[in-house]
């Protein structure tokens, strides 16, 4: 047997690479077998591909070896303190939250010498050294022989073992960079496939910079979730969305995009605030964000507040609530009836500015809080820094000036139009609305030479 091993380790691969078509568009052209591995047989029941050549396997996608898993988490720490990734400090502010404990830990880590490459590479040595693979998965690739190994977050440890044993065997492995923020905020690569596939030049150069990926080894292929703005589809009448929502659609309608309670405690200040000093003729359409609960959303009542919920419950912490291909189109006809998208540093601008529509971003905390906890800490990141460099949208520093920004935005949605146009172009480059069939054809290419 020969083909192709992909992984799906969490709902958010499945998502891109599923629900956006491109698995399917993949199995119809590739004449071998498409062999996928998810981190749950459940997240692909709604796959409704008729291709004979994909199957689904229940083998699991086992993390390393405990020894390997405190030498990564090490590896990790210091990759961040040599580079000076300031993401570190992002994400470390949302563990403290919840997960003291974990932080101290995390720093311990990397002691001694934490800024020491030659200690960083001996420490590498070490791990690949006492890397272990499961039986299940070493078995996998005994039966099958693959001829590539396409991994879909290789960021994470979840896809971990496959590529120590395709890097084992020499089977050539691609990794999907799943979005613009990866390598801002989570830099760090627990093993580096042979190849990979990014939305854009500014993810192609993080790679070189951070990890010395010549060009040669990476093709941009765009955003595969976003071809859905400019694709023919049958676009939900306006008037009818809304009232299907609880929604007047004679009033103006803001889409409030939520984030992460590990982002932002905020949310849902906002949206009160929002709600109590908007116009009258002005209503709220709350999209949930997919790895938010909504049970902080519960004690907002309001006849001009509509709450959406997209997804369902995956029983996965990591991605959260599995979206599939009905949520992607709510999402786009959820943009398409709304006047404005307001956010807190959220890739639901980009997504608003590829739908054509205009957006302000809260840079500002609705109460009092730490520098470390501030969402005001976000602008440290190299991708916050270059998104707001467009031009794009509206970033506002206090509730104050919220609700002129969204009026103005909503009368004047042309105002930005340049800069949205600039922000879609450095994220999808020529590929939107190709974005499936590009990564398809980098698979088969792939695979082929392999």
């Amino acid at each position: 047997m020969s083909g192709i091993f992909l992984t799906l380790p969490n709902t958010i691969t499945v998502r891109n690479i599923v629900h956006t078509g491109v698995l399917g568009e993949l199995g119809e052209s590739y004449p071998d077998e498409i062999h996928v591995f998810p981190g749950s047989r459940d997240w692909l029941t709604k796959f409704g591909s008729t291709s004979s050549n994909i199957s689904v396997y229940s083998t699991p996608l086992s993390g390393p070896s405990f020894a390997s898993r405190v030498l990564q988490k090490s590896l990790e720490r210091r990759f961040y303190e040599i580079k000076g990734q300031s993401g570190l400090s992002i994400r470390e502010a949302g563990y403290e939250q919840n997960f003291p404990w974990r932080s101290r830990l995390r720093g311990l880590a990397a002691q001694p010498f934490k800024t020491s490459e030659h200690v960083y590479k001996w420490v590498r040595g070490i791990e690949s050294r006492v890397a272990r693979v499961s039986a299940s998965i070493r078995g996998s690739f005994n039966v099958i022989n693959p001829d590539l190994l396409w991994v879909t977050d290789p960021s994470s440890l979840h896809e971990y073992s496959f590529l120590r044993e395709a890097k084992r065997r020499s089977v050539p492995t691609v990794g999907f960079i799943r979005s613009w923020d990866i390598p801002s905020a989570k830099g760090y690569l627990p093993v580096q496939p042979d190849y990979f596939m990014v939305w854009n030049s500014y993810v192609a150069e993080k790679l070189e910079s951070l990890h010395n990926v010549t060009p040669d080894r990476v093709f941009e292929v765009g955003v595969p979730q976003f071809d859905v703005y400019v694709r023919e589809r049958d676009v939900q009448d306006r008037d009818q969305f809304l009232i299907s929502r609880g929604l007047d659609p004679s009033k103006k309608t803001v889409l409030y995009a939520g984030s992460p309670k590990r982002l932002t405690e905020d949310c849902p200040a906002i949206v009160e605030h929002l709600s109590k000093h908007l116009p009258p003729d002005y209503q709220i359409l709350v999209r949930v964000h997919p790895q938010d609960g909504d049970e902080r959303w519960q004690n907002i009542v309001s006849d001009r507040i509509a709450i959406q919920v997209p997804g369902s419950e995956s029983g996965d912490k990591y991605g959260g609530r599995l979206i599939v291909d009905s949520d992607i189109s709510l999402l786009a006809d959820s943009l398409a009836s709304t006047d404005v998208t307001v956010s807190v540093w959220s890739t639901m601008t980009i997504d608003a500015s590829a739908a054509g529509r205009p957006s302000v971003i809260c840079n500002f905390d609705m109460k009092q809080r730490s520098s470390e906890r501030s969402i005001k800490r976000s602008i440290k990141l190299d991708h916050v820094k270059m998104l707001a460099s467009t031009g794009a949208a509206e970033i506002v520093e206090s509730s104050n000036e919220l609700i002129s920004a969204v009026v103005s935005a909503v009368e004047t949605p042309g105002s930005r139009e340049d800069g949205r146009k600039i922000l879609v172009e450095k994220m999808c480059g020529e590929y939107l609305g190709s974005s499936g069939s590009r990564i398809s054809g980098v698979i088969r290419r792939l695979a082929a030479s392999g």
